[in-house]
């Protein structure tokens, strides 16, 4: 009995030891390579003649290709692009999407493959100014498009309204898993940040903002999401959308700004999701940044917080742009783009930690090199 106890004491203490080790451990990042890309010309104006802004919203990366969604809608064109991977990118070198829902799509927010890249999912904001208008269906839309073998882009819930085409119906579901005390038939207004599709056949929808009204909102990190089923070539969640993750980031760190969650993706490689927060105070280039954590799969389940990614150093990874996307490479490496939300930066670079310049067709990207300790 002695010897029993004994052993029942040892394994006791392994796996405290252990649970330890997990709780402590540390994510370090590395920046390998950062640029600017472009998708089209830089006198490339609006309809008022104002210039176009590239606003990278969502990327992924599927067998040595690299496809990036942007916010802002870029008119005569698509709003979505692929483009062979290859470093460095060279000018104009991203190809448009030419599929015509895709092409009426505004304000795309999240791309991303699933676990076994066999679909690729793209989705719009939902943040429209207002659903009794037919024309705004098209900021409600979520894409599926089958990769092995290869399929056309399809919408999930297809419905049609004056010979548009849209997810409405999605978003009365969205809105339904993000009941609370406060919005207790839901938030009237709700702004997409990314997609992720995880292990085990589930969507995942990041919200950035919850709110009365476009005006009207605060930031958030929420996490909702749903089984998920595609069977020829038809998408259907197979269970309500619900709640699945929420995090503050402002509680126990000091960053800068409120957060919201404008990227999202899960690594298959490490079995754990990336995030990406950002924030905004003002239309200058030292008023937006953003940060990068990490999220076991394990922790995900738990409902644990994420653990913030830092320099070798132990400094929080700190972006001097706005990110909007993240992509896994391979097991140590990721890719993420930015959404400067029209700031062009400034002419004279003080602090480069957190002021930038670019051109307006121009958006910035880095790939990071992910290690543990």
């Amino acid at each position: 009995m002695r010897k029993i106890y004994w052993c029942l004491i040892f394994f006791v203490s392994i796996f405290a030891s252990c649970k330890t080790d997990e709780k402590e451990k540390k994510y370090i990042a590395s920046y390998q390579y950062q640029d600017y890309l472009n998708c089209f010309h830089e006198e490339l104006t609006e309809y008022d003649n104002s210039p176009v802004s590239l606003e990278l919203s969502g990327v992924t990366y599927y067998h040595d290709s690299l496809f990036i969604v942007s916010e802002q809608r870029i008119p005569g064109t698509s709003s979505f692009y692929g483009s062979p991977f290859k470093i460095p990118f060279k000018k104009n070198s991203f190809n448009p999407e030419t599929d015509n829902n895709v092409l009426n799509a505004k304000s795309f927010e999240g791309i991303a493959l699933s676990p076994h890249q066999k679909y690729l999912f793209a989705i719009t904001s939902f943040a429209d100014a207002d659903n009794r208008f037919a024309e705004n269906d098209t900021y409600n839309m979520l894409f599926y498009k089958r990769l092995v073998p290869p399929g056309e882009f399809k919408l999930a819930y297809k419905s049609q309204r004056n010979e548009i085409n849209s997810s409405l119906e999605l978003n009365s579901k969205i809105r339904k898993a993000l009941r609370t005390k406060l919005f207790k038939k839901g938030p009237p207004y709700f702004k997409i940040g990314g997609i992720a599709a995880i292990k085990n056949n589930v969507l995942l929808i990041a919200i950035s903002e919850i709110g009365e009204n476009i005006n009207n909102n605060e930031k958030v990190n929420v996490i909702v999401g749903a089984k998920y089923e595609i069977n020829n070539d038809y998408f259907v969640f197979t269970e309500e959308l619900k709640e699945y993750y929420r995090f503050s980031p402002e509680v126990n760190y000091n960053l800068k700004g409120s957060q919201g969650l404008t990227g999202i993706e899960y690594d298959s490689f490490n079995d754990r999701i990336y995030i990406v927060t950002s924030f905004k105070k003002g239309e200058k280039d030292v008023d937006v940044g953003g940060y990068l954590w990490i999220l076991p799969y394990r922790d995900f389940i738990l409902k644990k917080e994420p653990k913030l990614v830092k320099d070798e150093d132990g400094i929080p990874i700190e972006f001097a742009h706005k990110p909007g996307g993240i992509t896994i490479l391979d097991k140590d490496q990721i890719f993420i783009v930015f959404d400067d939300d029209r700031i062009s930066g400034s002419d004279n670079i003080v602090d480069g930690r957190n002021q930038f310049k670019r051109k307006l067709s121009q958006a910035y990207y880095t790939i990071m090199l992910i290690s543990e300790e």
